[in-house]
C-alpha cells in the first residue's frame, strides 16, 4: 500500500475523530481505517483468499456478505468459521466494517428478518466485541407505494433497530433506486421517525444519481447521520440503470473526498460491485478490486 496515502488517511481520520462526528464514525479513532472492499464482489472466492487479496491490494477494511450462496452465508457461519474469519482479519491488519444482509423492510411478516438481525448481531459481537460491524441493508418495496406504506416501513425499521440494539450492534439502511426509499428526504424521514440509537444510515450516491440528485446536496443531507458509505458508479442516461465500477462514470471523486473531509466523516468507505457486474460470466473479482483501489488511491492523492 502507498505509505503516503495510508498516512494521509490515518492522519485525517484521527484529526476528524477529535471533533463531533456522526454516530458510528467516531469509534477507535487511533486506528480508523476508511477505505475498503465489500466481499459482495468476491462471491466466487473462498473467504480466506478474499481477505488475503484485500489486504495485499491495500484495502483497510472489508464487508462480509451474509446473503444466500455466499461463502459467509449466515447459515454457514459456524463457530469454527467465525474464528477463522476473525483471526485472519486481525492477522492481515484489516477492520471488519459491516455485514450485508439484504432484507425487505416492506414485507408484512418480519419474523425471518428479525431473526437474521439477531443472529448477525451475535456473530458481529463474536468477531469483534469492542467494535462490532454494522448490519447493513436496503429497504426494498416500490417507489410508487411510499405514501401508503411509509408508516409501516417506519414500524418495521424500528423493530430492526430494537433487534440490533438488543445485541449491542447497529443496523444501517440506505436508499436504493426504484425502492420505496429512493431519495434523501424519504430516508431522512424514516430515520427521524424511528429515532433509535441503534439505527444509522448508509450513503450510496449511485442510487441518488440514478434518481437525478446531485452529489453535494445529497451528501450534505445524509452524511451527518451516516455510519457507512458504498461507492460505485452508473452509466448516465441509461434506463434501466446500468451500474459501473468506481471511476467508470461521471462522479468527481476528488470533490467527493474533499466534501467528506469538510463534513467530518471518518467512517468506512467501501467499494461495492453491483450484481449486474459480478454475476457476469467473465467477471474477475481480484482484478476488479485492484482496479477500484488504484482509482480511489489516485482520487485521494
Amino acid at each position: 500500500m502507498n505509505s503516503t496515502r495510508r498516512a494521509f488517511l490515518r492522519t485525517t481520520a484521527v484529526t476528524l475523530a477529535t471533533t463531533a462526528l456522526p454516530r458510528l464514525a467516531i469509534a477507535a479513532p487511533a486506528k480508523a481505517r476508511p477505505l475498503g472492499f465489500s466481499l459482495y464482489g468476491m462471491k466466487t472466492l473462498p473467504i480466506g483468499e478474499a481477505i488475503d487479496h484485500c489486504a495485499r491490494i491495500g484495502y483497510d477494511n472489508i464487508e462480509l456478505c451474509l446473503m444466500k450462496d455466499f461463502p459467509t452465508e449466515l447459515g454457514k457461519l459456524s463457530a469454527a468459521l467465525q474464528r477463522e474469519v476473525r483471526d485472519r482479519i486481525r492477522d492481515r491488519g484489516l477492520e471488519l466494517s459491516s455485514f450485508l444482509v439484504g432484507l425487505d423492510l416492506s414485507s408484512r411478516d418480519q419474523t425471518s428478518h428479525l431473526n437474521t438481525i439477531r443472529q448477525a448481531g451475535e456473530i458481529a459481537r463474536q468477531l469483534n466485541d469492542g467494535r462490532p460491524p454494522l448490519i447493513e441493508s436496503v429497504t426494498r418495496g416500490k417507489s410508487e407505494d411510499w405514501e401508503k406504506t411509509r408508516s409501516q416501513l417506519a414500524t418495521n425499521l424500528r423493530s430492526w433497530a430494537e433487534a440490533a440494539g438488543a445485541n449491542g450492534v447497529k443496523v444501517a439502511v440506505k436508499a436504493h433506486y426504484g425502492h420505496a426509499v429512493d431519495r434523501p428526504d424519504r430516508l431522512l424521514w424514516l430515520y427521524r421517525e424511528v429515532n433509535h440509537h441503534a439505527l444509522t444510515l448508509a450513503y450510496d450516491y449511485s442510487h441518488y444519481q440514478a434518481e437525478g440528485f446531485e452529489l453535494e446536496p445529497s451528501l450534505r443531507a445524509i452524511i451527518p447521520h451516516t455510519g457507512f458509505i458504498h461507492m460505485k458508479d452508473i452509466a448516465l442516461g441509461k434506463k434501466p440503470v446500468t451500474y459501473l465500477l468506481v471511476g467508470e462514470g461521471k462522479v468527481d471523486y476528488p470533490k467527493y473526498f474533499r466534501l467528506l473531509r469538510e463534513l467530518q466523516y471518518a467512517g468506512p468507505i467501501l467499494v461495492e460491485v453491483s450484481a449486474q457486474i459480478h454475476r457476469a460470466p467473465n467477471y474477475e473479482p481480484v482484478k476488479t478490486a485492484e482496479k477500484c483501489y488504484a482509482f480511489l488511491s489516485r482520487s485521494l492523492a
